[in-house]
């Protein structure tokens, strides 16, 4: 796993009406102001750091990418027939429904946006996948962005707990999803994320890629309560742009089925 995406793990319900040069961007890296490379060699491009959040849209604005899942060899095979809706976010407002395809693609078509970044987050089911929703670092704003969007299935989360000798309770807790990346969108090694619920952190964080091929960068965060969750991250001493994301034990709109996973993403700007 070696892009940028738009981490969503897809589940069970139906949907219902989210290379430049290390120091080019934030210059001292290191907590002794020297620039750290990490082990996997790859010097990090931040000359996205300074770039202001979206004040303007595309208009229309249409989402588009691709469904994949993650496996345990590191590979991101496509993901066909799962359900992707598209929230307004706070709201139970569906803007646009759609499948993904046989290669994993899928698109909302366009969206009249009128001009104004879009606050909403994405929601994707499939049999034997956990209902997943995803928030992005910045309201949607941007057409012209691919969109590649993972996955993790019932057996592979079952997999990975497993060997992180863990257990997620899904009765009263969810679970996050969460990737950092660097302007490219290539996951850092040697990044970290931290949880807060309230004025307290949250959560069990893993580094999935201690078990999982190529999964640098990416982390599992178990047992976050309910609610509102604010989710940061640093790479060295270059921090990311905070942000608040939705947890949910169960998806509301099939409470009876397993727990859900909320994912997101953060990059040093746009």
């Amino acid at each position: 796993m070696n892009r940028a995406f738009l981490l969503i793990v897809v589940g069970g319900c139906a949907s219902t009406p989210p290379a430049g040069a290390p120091d080019a961007g934030v210059p001292d890296f290191g907590a002794n102001g020297t620039v750290v490379v990490p082990p996997d060699g790859h010097r990090p491009n931040f000359t996205c750091a300074t770039n202001p959040a979206p004040s303007i849209a595309d208009d229309p604005l249409t989402l588009a990418g691709t469904v994949e899942t993650i496996a345990m060899n590191g590979t991101l095979p496509p993901v066909d027939a799962a359900e992707v809706a598209l929230f307004v976010a706070g709201q139970p407002t569906v803007l646009s429904r759609m499948q993904s395809d046989a290669a994993g693609a899928f698109s909302t078509g366009a969206l009249v946006s009128g001009g104004h970044p879009l606050h909403a987050y994405l929601k994707a089911t499939k049999p034997s996948f956990r209902t997943t929703f995803f928030y992005p670092q910045y309201p949607f704003a941007m057409s012209a962005v691919p969109q590649l969007v993972p996955m993790i299935s019932d057996a592979l989360f079952a997999t990975v707990t497993g060997m992180l000798g863990t257990t997620q309770h899904d009765g009263t807790n969810g679970a996050l999803l969460v990737m950092v990346a660097d302007c490219d969108g290539t996951p850092l090694t040697g990044s970290a994320i931290a949880v807060t619920h309230g004025n307290a952190p949250a959560g069990h964080i893993y580094d999935l890629g201690t078990i999982v091929p190529g999964a640098a960068g990416t982390f599992l965060v178990l047992d976050v309560p309910d609610g509102k969750a604010r989710v940061t991250a640093t790479w060295g001493s270059a921090p990311f742009p905070e942000h608040d994301v939705i947890v949910r034990a169960k998806d509301p709109d099939c409470p009876s089925a397993r727990g859900t996973v909320t994912a997101t993403t953060f990059m040093p700007g746009l």
